[in-house]
Formats: structure tokens, sequence, C-alpha cells
């Protein structure tokens, strides 16, 4: 079922470099090189490459998958539903609805989890909870075009604060950690790799807001130029991170940006890691906000569920997960469920509904 979409809602195609920048970049930027490394040791940058150029190509199949329908109010929910019938088609969409939720969550408690460990060791972690849960609601409550919005002042607070301070740890670097380089082979290369996918998650997003972009033929290259400036802050904050640690210290660090970060003092401010995780909130709610709307209005498209109310009961569902994922160890394996989930829906499933969109296409013919 399709729904024409009032130009007052779209955005400008520019607009979705920073819609899709702030969905990949999440709170993973602060762990994920002690993931990498596990494999591949300091050649996992060749795994930001690999994975990355994966991610153009899925782009690509998003595209091609929602511009064959000849509709400019194309989405995977109209698309599930024209390919499968109601009941199958239906069942895809809320399949992909709890994907979009479980992300968002995700998100949500490992960003939670660094307020509690950095700033608030000692504090019941509800009451600041509710708060932002309150926010994401009043984000997500105003539309696309409010999260969109949001999107680009949480881009800009990594280009401002997060690349600036990464550099200043320059002078503490040691280049020799980096040697030898390609010792490694291409299965550990590949297995790292399939660590590294996980973070980019996100630019799914793509599948309902299609809609919602203007001169849709147009908007491609902004959204494949967002993941190149993703690899290359992705790049920066590895490399640096490599030569700060060596291996063997790599493996035992939790948050290896953050520890880096805290070395950097300023006058008045010892404590720079406090500012950069509460800077990194804005992000965090556009990341946050962008999953949490693709899955309240994917809901409005497939079953006609009221936005505001799905959004309050998932937000709910928020609150009992981080009841139940109350550790950093329940907190990995959840982590881990979403990558490989998000693997399988963006690497099997979108190229298969390629496939089938090429068939159904030639089939009309």
């Amino acid at each position: 079922m399709n729904h024409q979409v009032n130009k007052k809602f779209t955005v400008s195609p520019y607009l979705l470099f920073f819609i899709i920048y702030s969905s990949v970049i999440d709170a993973g930027m602060m762990y994920f090189q002690r993931d990498l490394v596990q494999d591949a040791g300091y050649d996992a940058w060749l795994s930001i490459l690999i994975a990355a150029a994966a991610v153009h190509l899925i782009i690509w199949m998003i595209y091609k998958i929602l511009s064959s329908s000849n509709q400019a109010d194309a989405t995977i929910v109209s698309i599930n539903r024209r390919y499968f019938g109601k009941f199958i088609g239906t069942a895809f969409n809320l399949a992909i609805t709890l994907y979009f939720s479980f992300g968002a969550f995700c998100t949500f408690r490992t960003y939670m989890e660094v307020v509690q460990v950095w700033i608030f060791p000692y504090m019941q972690m509800m009451p600041l909870t509710l708060i932002a849960l309150v926010l994401i609601y009043y984000t997500v409550s105003g539309g696309f075009r409010t999260v969109a919005g949001l999107s680009f002042w949480g881009t800009c607070s990594i280009f401002l604060f997060i690349a600036p301070l990464t550099l200043m740890v320059i002078p503490y670097l040691h280049p020799q950690n980096m040697l030898p380089v390609f010792n490694h082979s291409t299965a550990q290369i590949l297995k790292s790799t399939e660590t590294m996918f996980p973070h980019f998650l996100g630019f799914e997003v793509l599948l309902v807001m299609y809609p919602f972009i203007e001169q849709q033929a147009k908007s491609q290259k902004w959204a494949q130029f967002s993941i190149i400036i993703a690899i290359g802050m992705y790049m920066l904050v590895a490399l640096v991170a490599f030569m700060y640690y060596s291996q063997g210290q790599m493996i035992h660090i939790i948050w290896p940006t953050l520890n880096m970060i805290s070395i950097v003092e300023f006058p008045l401010m010892q404590r720079v890691e406090y500012l950069i995780i509460s800077i990194w909130f804005i992000k965090m709610l556009a990341n946050i906000s962008l999953g949490l709307w693709s899955a309240t209005h994917s809901l409005k498209l497939s079953i006609r569920a009221n936005p505001r109310i799905s959004l309050i009961i998932i937000l709910v569902l928020f609150i009992a997960g981080q009841l139940i994922v109350k550790d950093h160890d329940r907190l990995q394996l959840t982590n881990y469920l979403y990558g490989l989930t998000g693997i399988y829906f963006t690497a099997i499933f979108i190229p298969i509904m390629l496939i089938v969109t090429r068939f159904k296409r030639k089939g009309s013919q």
C-alpha cells in the first residue's frame, strides 16, 4: 500500500549525507578497534575498506530495488506487500520493524553503559534513562524533518569535536606498532571484515525514508559520499588507536577511543571525555531516532498503527530491555545478535529482493 508523501515533509537530497552518516556512526566508534584486532591484528584497517565497499554495493542495490517500482513513494513495506502478498509481506514488514527497533535499542543501551561507566558509576541509571527516552519520543514524534535536522547537528558534532581531539593524540603515537604489514591471511582479514560490517549498519533506513527524499534519482551520490566520509572517520580513529596502543594493550581495553582521548587536557577541563560523551548524546539521539522513526513509519504503512502509540510501546520495551541487559556481557551478546541479524538482512535479504525485483519487472513486460 503506497501513501503519497506531502512535499512539506520531504527534505533536500544533500541532507541524505547527514542522515546516512548519522545512521552508520554510532556508539561503536568508542570500542570497535578492540573487536577488529581479535582476528586480523593491526592489518584490520583492510577490513574497514572491504566492509565499506560492501556497504557501497548494498546501497546501490537499495536504490535499484526502490527505483525499479517506478513510484516516488516506494518503500520496502509496499514492495514486500506487492511481491509477497498481504500475509507474507506483512510478516516481512513486521520483522523489519523489529529489526529497526532492535538496532535502536542496541545503540541506546550501549550509550547508557558508556554514561554509567565513565560519568555516573555509582548512580542508578533509570532516571537518566527516562529523561533520554522522553527526548527520543519528542524527536521522533516531531516527524522525519525533525529527525533529519537532528542528524545534521549530530554530524557536525563529530566533525567539530571527535576528529580534532583524535588528531591531538598524534604526538603520542608509535607508528612502528603497525609493523609488520600484511602478515595476516585472507581468511583472518575476512573474519575481521565480518566483525567490522555491523558497525556500518544503519544505512538500511533508506528502505523506508526513500519517499521523503526529493529528487531521489540524484540523491544516491549523497548517500555514497556519506559512506566515504564515514570510512575516513573510522579509518582515522582506528589507525590512531593502533599506533597509540600495542596489540597486547588493545585486547584488554574495552573503550579504546575514550581511553585515548582522555589524555588530552585543556585549561579548566581535565576530563575531556566527559565533554565528548555529553556531546555524543546529540549524535546518539539522531541515530536512535532514525531507527525508531523507520520502525514506527513501517508499522503505520504495514498495519496502519498510530506512530505515537507504537513509539510509546517501543520505548516501554526499551525500559524492559535495559532491565534485562544489565551487564556488559549481556550487552556484548545483544550487540552480536544485532550484528548477525544485520548481516543476514543486508547481505542476503537485500540481494534476494534485487533478484526478485528483476524477475518481477521482466515478468510484467
